[in-house]
C-alpha cells in the first residue's frame, strides 16, 4: 500500500506538471492515473492527436469521478461536483408558502365570535330611532295642534292623549325594526363567516396546488437524480475498468519485459557456461597434446598419430573437410615420419 511519502515523492517528481489541489487530494493509486493521463494528454497534444487528447482527458476525469465525485472539466483545473446539488436538495423537504396566512385565516374561523345582537349598539338601529323619535314627535306636535284648533287653544286631555297615541305609533314603528335588524346583523355575521372560510379555503386549495407541483419536481427530481446516481455508478465502473485495464496492460508490457529481460540473462549465463566448458576442454585437450608429444619423442611415432590425429580434430572440428585440422596433421606426419 502506498504511503505518504509515496504521494510526496510522486508530486516532487512531476513538480513540473500543473496538478490541481482537487487532484492532489486524492489517493497515491488515483492521483498516479491522473498525471499518467496529463503525461499521455501532453505527448498527444505535442503529436496533435486530438482524439488521444480527448481520451486522455476523458481517462482522468473518469479517475476524478471515481476516486472524488468531481470532473475536472475540459483542461482539468476545474471542480465540478457530481449529484451534490440533488442530494442538498433532497434534504430540504417541502416548506408551504401559504402556512403563515393559513395560520390566521384558520385562527380567524376558530376565533370567530358567538353571534349576539343589541340594537343600542347597532347604527342602523341608531338610524332608525333618530327617524321615528323625529316622525313621532313630528306627529306628536300635529296631534296636539289640531286638537286645540277644536278647543280654542285649550289642550285637554283628550288632545293629550290623541298626541301621545301618535307617538306612540312611531315608537312601536321602531321596535317592529328589531327583527328585521337583528336578522340583517345575523346575515352580516354568517357573511363575514362564510367569507373568512372561504379565505381558508382558498388558501388551502392553493397550498394542496403548490404541494402537487412539489410532488411533480420531487419525482423529476428523483428521476434525474438516478439518472444522475446511474451515470455516477456507471462513470465509476468506467474509471475502474479503464484503471484496472492499464494496470493489467502495465502488469502484461513489465510482465513481457522481465521474462525478455530473464531469457537475455539466461541466454548470457548458458553462453558463458558453454564458453568455460569449451575452455576447459581445450585446456585438457591441449595437455592431452603435449603429453603426446612429450610420449612421442620416446615411443612409436605411428603409434601414436592416430592420437594425435584425433585429438587434433577435436580441437580444430571432426569434419573431415576442415582445412585447418587436415593441414596441421600433414604437417606433424612430415615432421615426425620422414
Amino acid at each position: 500500500m502506498a504511503t505518504l511519502y509515496d504521494k510526496n515523492k510522486l508530486l516532487n517528481d512531476n513538480k513540473d506538471m500543473y496538478i490541481s489541489e482537487y487532484d492532489k487530494g486524492l489517493g497515491y493509486e488515483a492521483l498516479s492515473g491522473i498525471i499518467q493521463s496529463k503525461k499521455d494528454y501532453i505527448h498527444a497534444e505535442k503529436n496533435n492527436d486530438t482524439d488521444g487528447m480527448k481520451k486522455a482527458n476523458a481517462r482522468a476525469n473518469n479517475i476524478r469521478a471515481a476516486y472524488g465525485g468531481y470532473t475536472g472539466g475540459e483542461y482539468g483545473n476545474e471542480y465540478n461536483p457530481i449529484i451534490k446539488s440533488y442530494e442538498t436538495r433532497s434534504s430540504t423537504g417541502y416548506k408551504s408558502s401559504y402556512n403563515e396566512k393559513k395560520k390566521k385565516a384558520l385562527d380567524s374561523v376558530t376565533g370567530y365570535k358567538e353571534f349576539s345582537y343589541n340594537p343600542e349598539t347597532d347604527p342602523v338601529f341608531e338610524a332608525y330611532r333618530k327617524l321615528y323619535t323625529r316622525l313621532g314627535n313630528d306627529a306628536y306636535e300635529r296631534a296636539l295642534a289640531q286638537n286645540s284648533l277644536r278647543t280654542g287653544g285649550v289642550i285637554n286631555t283628550s288632545a293629550s292623549s290623541a298626541a301621545m297615541q301618535a307617538l306612540n305609533r312611531y315608537n312601536s314603528m321602531l321596535t317592529d325594526k328589531i327583527p328585521e335588524l337583528y336578522d340583517a346583523a345575523y346575515k352580516r355575521y354568517s357573511d363575514g363567516y362564510d367569507r373568512l372560510y372561504k379565505n381558508l379555503e382558498i388558501l388551502s386549495k392553493l397550498e394542496d396546488t403548490e404541494y402537487s407541483r412539489y410532488r411533480d419536481d420531487m419525482k423529476d427530481f428523483e428521476s434525474d437524480r438516478d439518472y444522475y446516481y446511474t451515470k455516477h455508478r456507471d462513470s465509476i465502473e468506467d474509471a475502474m475498468d479503464i484503471y484496472r485495464f492499464d494496470t493489467n496492460t502495465t502488469y502484461k508490457i513489465d510482465e513481457s519485459d522481465y521474462k525478455r529481460t530473464r531469457d537475455a540473462v539466461e541466454d548470457i549465463q548458458w553462453q558463458t557456461e558453454m564458453e568455460n566448458k569449451d575452455a576447459k576442454w581445450r585446456a585438457e585437450l591441449d595437455n592431452d597434446i603435449k603429453r603426446w608429444q612429450s610420449e612421442m619423442e620416446s615411443d612409436n611415432k605411428n603409434t601414436h598419430l592416430a592420437e594425435l590425429t584425433r585429438l587434433i580434430q577435436a580441437l580444430y572440428g571432426k569434419e573431415t573437410h576442415n582445412n585447418d585440422a587436415s593441414a596441421f596433421i600433414e604437417l606433424w606426419k612430415n615432421i615426425y615420419l620422414n
